[in-house]
């Protein structure tokens, strides 16, 4: 009587390649997540007040010919408004090459960065992750500066149509302030003249 040897079964590790494909899905899956032509992922920042502000003189200064000729409507969707701003964004780009170089370096980080360093090897390894970064975006490759632009604006268009349209809302409410006044002047003035004669 024979007894078979059970052989326990076990995972197959995966393969490098495995590996850096499923870390690379992963990334992707997040829109805040980038991988530019060096193959290094790059988180793309949440615009702050800052970033906010150099994008819209990167945008307003650059593309003054352009402005005429795009329509943007706060009722459209944040997809249609993020296409057409990318393009707007881009054609901007030559006019503000130092601006658009400076806002481009200010908006993504390494993945690997370590947001509070305890100690010096961190402080040291931010310090080349961020070297590497700055070096690669200093003349970026033309790809890499779509990808950046794409994920930020694509991010990040819901929040500036909504902030379009309160803007659009004070300023309704600053003209119907404004005609309101002058209406009451205008009455004011009447019944002066009339109240002289």
């Amino acid at each position: 009587m024979t007894t078979e040897q059970q052989v326990p079964v076990t995972e197959e590790e995966p393969t490098e390649a495995q590996a850096a494909h499923a870390d690379l899905s992963a990334i992707l899956a997040d829109p805040s997540r980038i991988v530019l032509s060096n193959g290094a992922p790059y988180i793309v920042e949440r615009l702050r007040t800052r970033g906010l502000l150099r994008l819209m003189k990167v945008f307003t200064a650059g593309a003054a010919d352009v402005l005429g000729q795009v329509k943007f409507s706060l009722d459209m969707d944040p997809e249609e408004f993020a296409g057409i701003f990318i393009g707007s964004v881009l054609f901007s780009l030559p006019e503000q090459e130092d601006e658009a170089i400076d806002f481009i370096k200010k908006s993504v980080r390494p993945v690997k960065f370590i947001s509070n360093p305890a100690t010096p090897q961190e402080r040291e390894a931010n310090a080349n992750e961020m070297a590497k970064m700055l070096s690669l975006l200093d003349d970026p490759e033309a790809e890499d500066t779509f990808t950046i632009l794409e994920a930020l604006i694509t991010i990040e268009a819901p929040n500036i149509l909504s902030l379009g349209k309160r803007l659009s809302a004070l300023l309704a409410v600053q003209r119907k302030s404004r005609i309101a006044k002058g209406e009451h002047k205008q009455q004011q003035t009447s019944s002066s003249a009339s109240g002289g004669n």
